[in-house]
C-alpha cells in the first residue's frame, strides 16, 4: 500500500477524529482498511478491552475481516476475536470474557451468546467503535432483533462507521442524521477528472457533512467487462460445461472463477453435473449455507490457494470476499435483487484489475436483465465471443456428454436421498460436501 484509494482518503481522517461515517464505494475499493487502519491507531494511543466490535452478515467476510485486522496490526499487541455461527459456542464465550481488542462477528452468534452469558454483553460495555461492513445488508429486516440485542450492550457514545457498496432506504436514513457524532455521508462517483466526491458541492470528503449530490444507487467496478448470453432454459447446464472447461477458460485468459446459483439445491445439483463430467470441468469446489462450518472454510480455502480453479456457490460468497485471482464471474442463475448482481460481479475486477462478469440469460430472465441494466446505468453487452454458427457448434457438441453427466448427477442425488432417509451411512462421493473434484 503506497497510497490512499479514494474511500481511504474520504474516510480515514474522518474516523481518527471520531465522526460517525456512511461510506459508499464500489466492492475491491478497499473500504476494510479505511475502516481498520484509523481505529488501529485510536487503539494504539489507548489499548483497552473490546474497543471495537464489527459485524458483517457472512461467517466468510467476518473471517476474512478479522485475518486482515492481524494482518494491519502486526506491529502491536492486538487481540482479535472472531464470532460466527457453525462453530462451538463456549470457546467464543471464553474469548470474549478475554476481553480481546477487536470482536468480529456475525450478528446471530453474537446475539445468542449475549443472551446467553451475562457477562459477554458487559465485554463490550466500554467500546469505543461499532463497525457496519456491508451495512445494507446488515439493516434488512432479518437481522433487526440481533442488531437490537447486539446494540443493547454497547455504550451510546460509541463511533458508528457503515460502509457498503450499494445504497438502501435504511442508509439514506442514516445519512439524513439518525447518527449523533457529526456524521459523514461519503460516497465515491464518477466525474470528470475520475476523482471522488462527499457531502455538498464535492467538498473536502474528510470535512463535509451532509447528503452527497445525485449519484447512482448502485455501480460496478470500472475495470469489468460485463456480458450476458441469451439461451434456453434447457441450454443451461450445456453452456456452463462449455464455459468451465479448461481449454475455454484457458482461451479467455481466466485463471479463476465464481460460478453463482440462486439456490442451495441448485447449486448441490451443479456441483454434481461438474463431478460427472470428470476431466470436461475444471476443479471446483461448492459453497453453500447448508454445508458445515469446516467444509465451507475447506472449499475457500481449496479456492483461495489455487487447488481448485472454480467455486460454485450461493450469494454467501456474494460480499466482500477478496481474493485477486478472480478473472470470471458466471452467473449461471441471474439474482431477482439488483443489490444482489452488484456485489457478485464486484468479486471480479477488484482493486483496478481486469475481470469480467458473464450472465446466463434465459427466456425467463429477461426482466431482471432491464432491472440490472437500470439500477447501474448501462445495458450490458451481448457476449460476441459466444454467438455465431461455429461457437453455438462448439457448444451444442457436448450436448450428449452433459446430457449423460445429468442422468449420473441426478442419480446420485436420489442415492444420497435414500441413504439420509433410511438412516444408513451416507457414502461420500468424490467431490461432495466442498471436496475438490474435476481435474484441470
Amino acid at each position: 500500500m503506497t497510497a490512499p484509494t479514494p474511500v481511504q482518503a474520504g474516510v480515514i481522517p474522518a474516523a481518527l477524529a471520531g465522526r460517525d461515517i456512511v461510506a459508499l464505494a464500489e466492492t475491491g475499493s478497499g473500504k476494510t482498511a479505511a475502516f481498520v487502519l484509523p481505529l488501529l491507531q485510536r487503539l494504539a494511543a489507548d489499548p483497552y478491552g473490546v474497543h471495537t466490535l464489527a459485524l458483517t452478515p457472512t461467517r466468510e467476510l467476518a473471517s476474512q475481516i478479522a485475518e486482515q485486522c492481524v494482518a494491519l496490526g502486526a506491529g502491536m499487541p492486538l487481540g482479535v476475536c472472531l464470532i460466527v455461527g457453525g462453530l462451538d459456542a463456549r470457546p467464543q464465550a471464553l474469548a470474549l470474557a478475554a476481553r480481546p481488542h477487536i470482536v468480529v462477528a456475525t450478528p446471530g452468534r453474537l446475539a445468542s451468546l449475549i443472551a446467553a452469558h451475562a457477562d459477554v454483553g458487559t465485554a463490550f460495555g466500554k467500546a469505543a467503535a461499532l463497525v457496519l461492513d456491508e451495512a445494507d445488508r446488515l439493516l434488512d429486516a432479518g437481522f433487526e432483533a440481533d442488531l437490537s440485542t447486539i446494540a443493547a450492550a454497547l455504550p451510546a457514545s460509541r463511533q458508528t462507521l457503515l460502509l457498503s457498496a450499494t445504497l438502501t432506504d435504511a442508509l439514506v436514513e442514516l445519512q439524513s442524521g439518525l447518527l449523533p457524532n457529526d456524521p459523514l455521508a461519503w460516497r465515491e462517483e464518477e466525474s470528470e477528472g475520475g476523482e471522488a466526491g462527499a457531502g455538498a458541492g464535492g467538498a473536502d470528503p474528510a470535512s463535509t457533512s451532509g447528503a452527497a449530490p445525485p449519484v447512482r444507487r448502485m455501480k460496478t467496478a470500472r475495470t469489468l467487462t460485463e456480458e450476458y448470453v441469451l439461451i434456453p432454459a434447457r441450454a443451461k447446464d450445456v453452456y456452463t460445461a462449455h464455459l468451465l472447461d479448461p481449454a475455454t477458460l484457458d482461451a479467455r485468459g481466466v485463471g479463476a472463477a465464481i460460478v453463482f446459483v440462486g439456490t442451495v439445491k441448485g447449486a448441490a445439483a451443479l456441483g454434481r453435473l461438474v463431478v460427472e463430467l470428470g476431466a470436461g470441468a475444471c476443479r471446483s469446489v461448492l459453497l453453500h449455507g447448508k454445508l458445515p462450518q469446516p467444509a465451507r472454510t475447506a472449499a475457500l480455502a481449496a479456492f483461495r490457494a489455487g487447488r481448485a480453479r472454480v467455486l460454485i456457490a450461493t450469494d454467501v460468497a456474494a460480499r466482500g470476499l477478496d481474493i485477486p485471482a478472480i478473472d470470471l464471474v458466471l452467473n449461471y442463475d441471474l439474482p431477482a435483487d439488483p443489490t444482489d448482481y452488484v456485489h457478485r460481479v464486484g468479486r471480479a475486477g477488484r482493486a483496478g484489475r481486469p475481470g469480467a462478469a458473464l450472465s446466463l440469460v434465459t427466456q425467463y430472465d429477461v426482466d431482471r436483465v432491464h432491472r440490472v441494466e437500470a439500477a447501474v446505468g448501462r445495458q450490458l453487452e451481448a457476449a460476441a465471443w459466444l454467438s455465431g454458427a461455429d461457437a453455438e457448434s462448439a457448444v451444442l457438441a457436448r450436448l450428449g456428454k452433459v446430457s449423460k453427466a445429468r442422468r449420473a448427477a441426478a442419480l446420485a442425488s436420489l442415492e444420497d436421498a435414500e441413504l439420509e432417509a433410511g438412516g444408513g451411512t451416507k457414502r461420500r462421493r468424490k467431490g461432495a460436501g466442498g471436496g475438490v473434484v474435476g481435474g484441470c
